[in-house]
């Protein structure tokens, strides 16, 4: 394969198993005809690969949820200290801004975000309150990365 060929297939392949793009996306962002897409794609079974990884990635967001209500739970315990709760549910985010980075649709990410700080608000009202400007930011932020 050229240089040249080898580089968009590099790029397509990224966007269609890691980003989740479509075929149709993908050509236009890397510049080739569709069908080319199509055709690596088949070849080199990219539909598996996305599959997989989006299971792979379904069940990291269910372990960040898992280890969310581990908090919350030993913070509603008295357990955890407040600090040590917003430490936890902070390291969780940051896990979360990753897993992004590689593959999330905005649904699902808006999903997990939703359960996190509607738990917060369940557990730790005060805490709800004090995140309720940021909560408004982040999903600003983050929807404007998927225009």
């Amino acid at each position: 394969m050229k240089t040249r060929k080898k580089t968009e297939w590099r790029l397509a392949h990224d966007y269609v198993v890691d980003k989740g793009y479509t075929f149709d996306m993908a050509a236009k962002a890397v510049g080739v005809d569709p069908k080319t897409i199509s055709k690596w794609a088949n070849d080199d079974n990219w539909e598996d690969q996305a599959a997989a990884k989006e299971t792979e990635d379904r069940e990291l967001l269910k372990d960040l949820k898992s280890e969310l209500r581990e908090i919350l739970d030993k913070k509603k315990s008295g357990e955890l200290k407040a600090s040590v709760a917003y430490d936890g549910i902070s390291k969780i985010q940051k896990s979360i801004d990753a897993l992004q980075k590689q593959r999330v649709t905005l649904g699902q990410y808006l999903f997990v975000m939703e359960d996190v700080f509607l738990n917060i608000r369940k557990d730790m009202p005060e805490l709800f309150v004090q995140l309720i400007d940021f909560q408004v930011m982040h999903a600003g932020k983050v929807s404007q990365q998927y225009k």
